[in-house]
C-alpha cells in the first residue's frame, strides 16, 4: 500500500512537473508577444511624432502660400 501511494505521488509529480513546463512554454510565448507589441507600439509613436511633423510644416506651407495668395491678390487690384 505504501508502495502504491509513492507511485501515485510520483505521478502527481509528473503532471505538476510537466504543467510547469507547459507554464514556462506559455509565459516565454506571451513575453514574446510583449516584445512585439511593444516594438508595434514604439513604431506607431513614431509614425504619429513623424505625422504631426510633417502637419506642422504643411500647415506652415500653407500660411506661406496664403499670404502669397493675399499678395498676389493685392498686386493685381492695383494693375486693374
Amino acid at each position: 500500500q505504501l508502495r502504491e501511494k509513492i507511485i501515485d505521488l510520483e505521478k502527481q509529480i509528473d503532471l505538476i512537473r510537466k504543467a510547469i513546463a507547459d507554464n514556462d512554454d506559455e509565459i516565454a510565448f506571451y513575453n514574446a508577444e510583449l516584445q512585439r507589441i511593444r516594438a508595434d507600439v514604439a513604431n506607431l509613436i513614431s509614425e504619429i511624432a513623424n505625422e504631426a511633423t510633417q502637419k506642422q510644416l504643411l500647415l506652415a506651407e500653407k500660411t506661406v502660400l496664403e499670404q502669397e495668395l493675399k499678395a498676389l491678390e493685392t498686386a493685381h487690384k492695383f494693375d486693374v
